[in-house]
């Protein structure tokens, strides 16, 4: 997440009710913390009741995903351990859930002690992001009246999600109309996509609340964040257009190694099953270096200062003739960081023991291939942005700027390619949202 001035750094969901770890509280909300898009398959994952209830009893923190959007999520049934938490945490951004019984007690310390951690530090105003969940509103209302410019009060599990996501669309929306004003298109984006996530998302509750907006279409406010991410994404082109053509060209003069260690993704694919890369990689075909010979592919992994990510696709083997293959064509070079294996009738957990934990996923050939080796494309891509802002501020700090400079503009070439896809993956859920 980007470190933004006056925007919160992090955010943190506390839930404090004693009932939280019961299997039938709370279902929905509950699955809404714990469930995220497969972005092969544009479906919604998440665990089953049981292991969610199990995790909330251990009382840990948990790094959740809110549709794109992440935080950290920690659960209480005792009000001075939630208070200790919030102790540690009341710098960040805080939305807090609780019940009307516990909430009493834990609301008169919260706004005492951290009222700070409920204000909108550009506006100076109360959020509305404490929630109490309770079957009496008008007992809760009685001691809520003191704190009603920061509580939300619902009886029904459904309305308090809506209200929550919309609440949260809202101010991410806010953020990047700020940013995009100060041309921190980067930070817009981000924020602007989060925002759309969470809008669609309080379209689809909304249906679901309320059947005879079956056929709702979707919020006009998505109209206006496309438009907005028009603007940005075409003002990150444009910078990287001026940047490219005011880089520094080195000639001979290119400093040795300097990208050697950079994770570079290769795909074997033996057997052509990409029938066409452009498309089927896209946008990452020209980060994709793809090898069909098989002494050509072990050549290139003859080189142990390097770092490759590997997809192999396979589609006339089976486990049984995987595992040699990879013994004998991977597994024995060093350059090789992590490896991905398509193949027939794939069943990981036999080559997992074998190949240690290089080997990061196994998938059986079907018509997702295409989609599932685009996910490899972009893990690589964002560990190559990893890669390039690290050495950037190693130069940097080194005081050479120039060579800084080459890795800040890498970085910003995958960050584009990263943007692409994203755009990519938004366009085809919601294809499967709105037919």
């Amino acid at each position: 997440m980007s470190k933004l001035p006056h925007l919160p750094e992090k955010y943190n969901i506390v839930w404090l009710d004693a009932h939280i770890g019961q299997l039938d509280f709370c279902v929905q909300l509950k699955r809404a913390f714990f469930t995220h898009v497969d972005p092969e398959s544009g479906q919604e994952v998440s665990p089953t009741n049981q292991d969610i209830d199990q995790f909330i009893l251990s009382q840990s923190d948990f790094s959740a995903t809110f549709d794109s959007f992440h935080f950290s999520l920690r659960t209480f049934t005792n009000v001075e351990a939630c208070l200790n938490y919030i102790d540690e945490i009341q710098n960040y951004r805080i939305i807090f859930i609780t019940s009307s019984v516990l909430g009493e007690p834990a609301v008169e310390q919260l706004i005492k002690r951290y009222a700070h951690s409920f204000t909108n530090a550009r506006t100076n105003e109360p959020y509305n992001s404490i929630y109490i969940f309770c079957a009496d509103i008008s007992r809760a209302v009685q001691w809520a009246r003191s704190y009603r410019n920061y509580i939300q009060i619902f009886d029904i599990e459904t309305d308090l999600l809506a209200r929550l996501t919309r609440d949260l669309a809202d101010e991410f929306f806010e953020h990047a109309e700020e940013r995009l004003e100060a041309n921190d298109d980067i930070a817009a984006i981000e924020r602007l996509s989060w925002s759309k996530s969470l809008f669609i998302r309080y379209d689809k509750l909304i249906c679901l609340s309320e059947p005879e907006n079956q056929k709702l279409k979707p919020s006009k406010i998505l109209k206006e964040i496309d438009e907005m991410l028009d603007i940005a994404e075409k003002r990150v082109r444009q910078q990287q257009d001026n940047d490219s053509n005011e880089a520094l060209v080195l000639g001979s003069a290119y400093p040795p190694q300097l990208f050697e260690d950079e994770p570079t993704l290769i795909i074997f694919d033996h057997d052509g099953y990409l029938v066409d890369p452009p498309v089927d990689l896209k946008p990452f075909t020209r980060i994709a270096n793809i090898i069909n010979n098989q002494t050509t592919f072990t050549q290139r992994l003859n080189y142990p200062n390097r770092s490759f990510i590997i997809a192999i696709i396979l589609p006339q083997l089976n486990q049984h003739h995987v595992l040699p293959f990879v013994q004998q064509n991977v597994l024995g070079y060093p350059s090789v960081q992590l490896f991905y294996l398509f193949f027939a009738d794939s069943n990981g957990n036999n080559l997992a023991a074998n190949c240690g934990p290089k080997l990061i996923e196994c998938h059986s050939i079907t018509s997702r291939t295409s989609a599932q080796t685009r996910v490899v494309c972009a893990r690589a891509n964002d560990l190559n942005i990893a890669y390039c802002e690290s050495h950037r501020v190693q130069y940097e700090h080194q005081g050479d700027n120039s060579v800084a400079n080459l890795f800040a503009e890498q970085k910003l070439d995958r960050v584009s390619l990263q943007l692409k896809y994203n755009q990519q993956l938004r366009r085809e859920f919601e294809q499967r949202l709105f037919e």
